[in-house]
């Protein structure tokens, strides 16, 4: 049952970081040999890879810097709706960004300017303010 319930879990969080069709369609699928970093898959799949990894661990506080930076389109998206489960799941993310769409589902967001915070808030109620 350990190993079942452990790949059943691996499974749910690759799912969620939108990474299991990507896993599911390597040769031995869960059992490839990723090898050093990963190196081997774009850099798409390997935020995603950290994303799933992420959220099986049971950490109090995770930084995430860029997930989206240097992406394609569709990994661009992929990697934003991982973050947005990512972020669902976790109560402390810090994540780093430069393009709102990424961080928007943040329950507070922090802009800075200039080395200063400007601006703070959920999305929503800065989206109020600026009216």
């Amino acid at each position: 049952m350990g190993s079942n319930a452990l790949l059943k879990e691996v499974r749910q969080a690759a799912k969620q970081a939108q990474i299991d069709e990507f896993i599911m369609s390597l040769p031995q699928s869960y059992e490839t040999k990723v090898g050093s970093f990963g190196t081997r898959f774009a850099v798409g799949e390997r935020q995603r890879l950290s994303i799933a990894r992420a959220m099986l661990k049971n950490v109090p506080i995770l930084l995430l810097d860029e997930t989206a930076a240097s992406l394609d389109i569709e990994n661009e998206l992929a990697v934003k709706n991982a973050s947005g489960n990512l972020l669902k799941r976790k109560e402390t993310v810090v994540m780093i960004a430069h393009t709102l769409s990424i961080v928007q589902h943040a329950g507070r967001i922090a802009v800075v300017s200039g080395g200063c915070i400007v601006e703070q808030g959920s999305h929503e109620v800065r989206l109020r303010k600026n009216e």
